[in-house]
C-alpha cells in the first residue's frame, strides 16, 4: 500500500503544512479525574519517549495556540504539572509533535483530560494518544510493539483502548481541514481509526472502536460476560491476552488497512469484534467529521 497517498497538506500564506498523516496510534481512555490520573500519564509519556528515543519529540503546542520547538525545560515543567495537578483545575491539554512545528510528524503524543465533574458530560473519559510511523513494524517486530502496549496498559487501570492504523492530526490545529479529509478517506479505509478526541466525551463504559489491537477494561469485560465468554464468541484466530485491568484482543499478525476498493478482506476479524461489542458501542452525535458521518462510521464493520 502507498501510505504517502494518504498524507494531506494545507496551503497558507505562511507556508505548506502537513495536517494529516497515516500512522499507527495507541489510544487509551481513562474514567479517572486528572488530579489522580496525572502522575500515571506522566510516567506513560516518559516510557513512550524512552521507547521511541527521548529526542524524537521536538515540538509542542504552547498556551498561545502556536506550535513551537520543545525545550527540555518545558517538557520537565509539563511532567511536573501532571504529577501534581491542583484540585481546582478543571481541564488540561498537552500536545507534542515531531519534525517541524505545525506539521503532523511521524511521532506525537496527546493528552486531553478533565476533572470529570461536568454534569453535561456524565460519560466523559480522559484520553491519551501515542503516535508512531506507519512503517514502525518494519523496524520493530509486532511482538515488541505489543509488549510495549501491554506494559502501558498494565501501568494503570483503563476504560478501553486500541492500537492500529489511524489518521493522525494535530487536534487543535487545522482541525476542520483534517476532519474534512478524514471524512473522505475513512469510508474507504475502514481499518483506520480517525483519532477522534470528541468521542471521549461519550466513551465511559462504551467501546469507541475496534482495531488490530483492542483493549477492554475490567468493566467492559464483565459486561461482555467475562473472558471465557469473549473467547467463545470470537474466532480462534483472534488472540486474547490477559491484562491486569482487562484483556487485549489481537485481530491479526499485522495492523489492518481495510481498503474497501480492494475488497477489505482483512477486516473479517474486526467485524467479529464489532459484533461482539455492538451492545456496548459508543453513542455519540458527532465524533469529529460530522453528524451524518458519525453513525455510518461507527457501524461500518457491521455485517
Amino acid at each position: 500500500m502507498d501510505f504517502s497517498s494518504l498524507l494531506r497538506q494545507v496551503h497558507l500564506r505562511s507556508g505548506t503544512y502537513v495536517m494529516l498523516r497515516p500512522g499507527i496510534t495507541l489510544r487509551l481512555s481513562y474514567p479517572e479525574p486528572i488530579q489522580t490520573l496525572g502522575p500515571h500519564i506522566a510516567d506513560i509519556l516518559e516510557s513512550y519517549m524512552q521507547f521511541i528515543s527521548p529526542e524524537v519529540l521536538g515540538t509542542y503546542l504552547a498556551s498561545n495556540g502556536a506550535w513551537k520547538v520543545l525545550p527540555k525545560r518545558v517538557l520537565a515543567r509539563d511532567l511536573e504539572e501532571l504529577r501534581s495537578i491542583p484540585p481546582h483545575y478543571e481541564f488540561v491539554e498537552y500536545h507534542y509533535g515531531h519534525g517541524e512545528p505545525s506539521h503532523v510528524g511521524h511521532y506525537g503524543a496527546h493528552f486531553v483530560g478533565s476533572h470529570l465533574r461536568n454534569v453535561s458530560a456524565p460519560h466523559e473519559e480522559n484520553l491519551l494518544l501515542l503516535e508512531f510511523p506507519h512503517d514502525l513494524l518494519e523496524k520493530r517486530s509486532p511482538d515488541t510493539f505489543i509488549d510495549y502496549v501491554t506494559n502501558v496498559a498494565n501501568r494503570h487501570p483503563f476504560g478501553s483502548g486500541l492500537a492500529g492504523y489511524a489518521f493522525k492530526h494535530l487536534h487543535l490545529t487545522f482541525r476542520d481541514e483534517a476532519f474534512a479529509s478524514i471524512r473522505q478517506l475513512a469510508p474507504r479505509y475502514i481499518g483506520f481509526d480517525i483519532s477522534s478526541d470528541s468521542a471521549a466525551e461519550y466513551s465511559r463504559d462504551r467501546v469507541y472502536n475496534v482495531s488490530w489491537l483492542t483493549l477492554l477494561g475490567t468493566h467492559l469485560v464483565a459486561e461482555l460476560g467475562g473472558t471465557d465468554a469473549i473467547r467463545a464468541a470470537l474466532p480462534r484466530s483472534i488472540g486474547i491476552l490477559p491484562l491486569r485491568g482487562g484483556v487485549l484482543l489481537r485481530a491479526s499478525e499485522q495492523p489492518i488497512v481495510g481498503d474497501v476498493n480492494r475488497g477489505a478482506q482483512d477486516v473479517a476479524p474486526l467485524r467479529a469484534m464489532a459484533a461482539l461489542t455492538r451492545s456496548l458501542r459508543l453513542k455519540a452525535p458527532n465524533v469529529g467529521p460530522g453528524v451524518d458521518f458519525t453513525a455510518e462510521w461507527l457501524a461500518r464493520l457491521d455485517a
